[in-house]
């Protein structure tokens, strides 16, 4: 069976599904990892796949980090490899924009995130009339995504952790926001305790929570973090050493499922980590210490953390890669309580990260990442897939198997399309087509074994490169960019040429090699037919227009 990608078949996929889904229409549980690499799951191979432990057996970076380590042992993830077992492995999934952001925002609507209409001011001034997918980037109030169209449809929608699409700072105002006058106040020991502080910290976190709740299609928004936890104006002992409370966002998630056990439900589930932790240092926080201040009394749900630590000991398993186990409980919390409720036949579980640290703010193979889907009863038997497909593809999947209608073309576009029949048909296969990607002044596209880069800076920035020697991040700022140049020999090239069955590493460039000529020039025609249907300026693809929407 071949399925094409025009908009048209989705819609009429979807409306040809709506009768089977109207009676008991499937719960979705997306559970969005942070920085999350494939050597820290037990289910995958760490060899297999590009990520900091094989590019380092394979010699490609140097020494150990000190986070991103060479693990002795698997993680203890048995919640996450059951999932894998039990379901469908992508193992060609990629992120559109391998950041945080962009990331999110592809996810949740669909579509590349160059398309984004609300950028910060910042942004906007880095661009350089050449728009930069990368920080800045915001969902605008009442914009088409995933929550809003799920409940149009009549579900309940959640949210519990990190959000990350809201350009709070910059709007005075209209609610106070979490870089309120305490964080000047958060410094001094002691700040965490203090009932101005702890006022100001839950005054700030309930207007964030109103906030989504009316510009973002959430019913229910709980255990928030708006960003990153350091971007929050939080007393430094809240955060220091974790980047979020596991258990408080996963007693949350617990309470929208129970609450909600009657009704279809879309919850996404997004935890701010591991986001660069490692080992067993995010105990010296305590489950307590969250985003709204700290609670009175510890989270129920999960197994507590000196159970975690015991089974990490007794399994004989390196205690760096505790924090994956901590992911895993969560999870695991959550993939029980369906089971206990009856819900896990009709419940659809994603389970994917928004990047990997490796190749993070680039467009090399850090966009590739961990995807699984679990449909009980409705997906077949167990299988991996080499199908590419990316981020982009989630929101018209998602609507396709709950018989949703997708946006029509003047609401949003969608520049994904609908891999369901993967789903749901073992047999099935997808009509092979490009995956894009981009993040900064970087495109690219990933056909087959093969993948194009072309890096346009603009002229300023390219000036200043040549000013200095020095190379700036993807996304135009100077400074320190070894952490995503690390491993990446022809980071600053302008066009990259990779047989990613041959080079998975990305270290041969063949974009100069006449023996491949004919490949270069096709993705790059492919591309600029792409870049040309956004119409933003890029480089020689799209040249710039004074009348262009930046």
């Amino acid at each position: 069976m071949k399925i094409n990608s025009p908009l048209i078949l989705m819609v009429a996929a979807g409306l040809a599904m709506a009768p089977a889904h109207a009676a008991q229409q499937p719960n979705v549980l997306v559970y969005l990892a942070d920085d999350f690499d494939f050597n820290e799951i037990g289910f995958f191979d760490p060899l297999r796949y590009p990520n900091w432990q094989s590019a380092r057996a394979a010699g490609v970076v140097g020494e150990k980090k000190n986070t991103y380590g060479e693990f002795q042992t698997r993680p203890l993830t048995p919640h996450i490899d059951q999932l894998a077992k039990e379901g469908i492995v992508f193992d060609q999934f990629r992120i559109t924009a391998p950041m945080c952001v962009p990331s999110r925002y592809a996810l949740l609507t669909g579509q590349l995130p160059s398309r984004g209409t609300h950028w910060s001011a910042a942004a906007q001034q880095r661009d350089q009339g050449q728009r930069a997918p990368g920080p800045g980037l915001y969902l605008g109030d009442g914009q088409w995504q995933l929550a809003q169209a799920f409940r149009a449809a009549g579900y309940s929608t959640g949210l519990v952790g990190k959000w990350h699409l809201a350009n709070w700072h910059e709007r005075p105002g209209k609610m106070k926001t979490p870089f309120a006058d305490h964080n000047r106040k958060t410094i001094r020991p002691g700040a965490a305790e203090d009932a101005e502080v702890a006022a100001e910290i839950r005054t700030s976190y309930e207007a964030g929570q109103r906030f989504l709740r009316e510009t973002q299609g959430f019913d229910t928004v709980e255990a928030l973090y708006m960003g990153n936890t350091n971007e929050l104006g939080l007393p430094a002992a809240l955060w220091e050493h974790s980047e979020s409370s596991l258990e408080w966002i996963t007693d949350h998630a617990l309470r929208f499922i129970e609450s909600n056990r009657e009704k279809p439900f879309f919850l996404w589930v997004a935890p701010n980590a591991p986001h660069g932790m490692a080992g067993q240092n995010f105990m010296k926080n305590s489950p307590r210490d969250t985003a709204a201040g700290r609670l009175a009394e510890d989270p129920e749900g999960m197994p507590g953390r000196d159970s975690l630590k015991k089974r990490i000991a007794e399994s004989g398993t390196d205690p760096e890669t505790t924090v994956s186990t901590w992911i895993d409980d969560s999870l695991g919390a959550l993939l029980n309580k369906l089971e206990e409720l009856g819900l896990a036949e009709n419940t659809i579980v994603v389970f994917t990260s928004d990047h990997q640290s490796y190749g993070k703010w680039t467009c090399y193979e850090g966009s590739r990442v961990p995807f699984i889907l679990r449909w009980k009863g409705k997906t077949g038997p167990p299988r991996a897939l080499e199908d590419q497909v990316s981020a982009v593809d989630l929101a018209p999947t998602l609507l396709d198997l709950c018989g949703i209608t997708p946006p029509a073309p003047e609401q949003a576009v969608l520049d994904g399309r609908s891999f369901a029949p993967l789903i749901t048909d073992a047999s099935s296969s997808l009509e092979p087509a490009p995956v894009f990607l981009e993040f900064g002044f970087g495109r690219a596209i990933v056909e087959g074994t093969w993948k194009y880069i072309a890096l346009r800076l603009p002229p300023a920035i390219q000036e200043r490169r040549e000013q200095t020697g020095k190379m700036p991040r993807y996304h135009g700022e100077f400074g320190n960019s070894e952490r995503e140049s690390k491993g990446f020999p022809n980071y600053g090239a302008a066009d990259q040429l990779y047989n990613l069955q041959e080079d998975k590493f990305e270290q041969n460039n063949l974009a100069g090699d006449q023996a491949h000529r004919a490949t270069l020039e096709d993705l790059r025609s492919k591309l600029k037919a792409k870049l040309q249907e956004i119409g933003l300026p890029f480089g020689e693809f799209v040249a710039a227009n004074t009348d262009a929407k930046l």
